[in-house]
């Protein structure tokens, strides 16, 4: 099935450094591999902030003319602030997409599921005590959950 949507070309992920950090690289490693080889984008430079920086981001979205900015929960209301201050309107000039959206469909990205994830860490727990597994784990685990896309407001419309 063809996609109706444009192609965004210029798109660039903006994440907080300890979030970056927390989520073991994952989103900065997808992003850089997807402009590697899925020559869907542009190589744009990801912006890591340890706090918002507005200016920084000014810089960086003029920068690199992006049409679309990737980021998080973190910077989505500064980000949603500066860009109308800057003449770019959501979703007509640049396009926001979260890799953590709420529920309530407002901003276009992936819905993470917060009640299921809960669910299955509160199931892992479970599990531990009746192992009798008590203490920290001698080997780490790593437990990935799927996110659905919600289609939101902040994605250009189709053509």
């Amino acid at each position: 099935r063809r996609d109706e949507r444009p192609r965004l070309r210029r798109v660039g992920l903006l994440l907080s450094a300890n979030g970056h950090a927390r989520t073991e690289e994952a989103n900065g490693a997808a992003y850089w591999i997807e402009q590697k080889t899925g020559g869907h984008f542009a190589a744009v430079p990801p912006l890591y902030l340890e706090r918002w920086d507005g200016g920084a981001v000014r810089r960086w979205l003029r920068g690199h003319g992006l049409e679309a900015v990737v980021t998080s929960g973190t910077f989505i209301d500064p980000l949603r602030d500066l860009l109308p201050r800057e003449g770019m309107r959501v979703p007509e000039d640049i396009s926001l997409v979260s890799i953590n959206t709420s529920r309530n469909g407002e901003i276009s990205g992936i819905y993470q599921n917060i009640e299921a994830r809960s669910a299955l860490a509160a199931r892992l727990l479970i599990d531990k005590i009746n192992r009798n597994d008590y203490g920290i784990p001698d080997f780490r685990q790593t437990v990935l959950t799927l996110g659905s896309w919600l289609e939101g407001f902040t994605l250009r419309p189709p053509a």
